[in-house]
């Protein structure tokens, strides 16, 4: 289990792989996870100028984005929001082949992946990342990896099952990613 320190000093390292963002770091100040109400309130807001609609991550992957802003705070809509969910444009990277789909749901740690035709066969181990296509986020934000794929009742479409690189529960510090202008 990583330790607070190795916690921190992943994301310090956040700064090389999202090389094309200014990282603004934050603290997770309160937590809403009731079923219909996913957010978390982070201690970055206006004075830190954070901005709605952006795109937040841990060292593990992308964690949601910015629906609220205060002076002092921010509101995040968890991915695993699914009441509403952002209907997220996502990748799997189908061994070097690329595969477009949309998260449809989560439960039990998992996002689904509806929607995928039988033309290409996906490979459980493959990565799921954002697309990009959805203007809701920018890509290449790892999401996590394709656990199992199975059929749906009438054989028409693949039903992709895909384990979260986060753990959703034990998220303590999260980065706002903005693009530089």
């Amino acid at each position: 289990h990583d330790t607070v320190i190795e916690e921190l000093q992943n994301m310090l390292e956040l700064k090389t792989i999202y090389n094309s963002y200014d990282i603004i770091n934050a603290t997770i100040v309160n937590r809403n996870v009731g079923h219909w109400y996913q957010t978390l309130t982070i201690d970055k807001g206006d004075s830190d100028h954070i901005e709605e609609g952006l795109a937040v991550v841990t060292d593990k992957g992308l964690v949601g984005k910015i629906t609220k802003v205060s002076k002092y705070s921010s509101s995040v809509k968890l991915l695993t929001n699914t009441s509403e969910l952002f209907q997220v444009a996502v990748l799997i990277d189908n061994e070097g082949e690329n595969v477009f789909g949309i998260l449809s749901e989560y439960k039990d740690n998992k996002f689904i992946i509806r929607g995928l035709s039988y033309n290409k066969e996906i490979k459980p181990g493959s990565t799921v990342t954002t697309s990009g296509l959805d203007n809701i986020f920018p890509p290449d934000l790892l999401i996590g990896k394709v656990e199992s794929v199975q059929k749906d009742n009438y054989d028409l479409e693949q039903i992709v099952s895909v384990e979260a690189n986060n753990n959703f529960d034990d998220i303590k510090y999260v980065a706002i990613l903005k693009r530089v202008e």
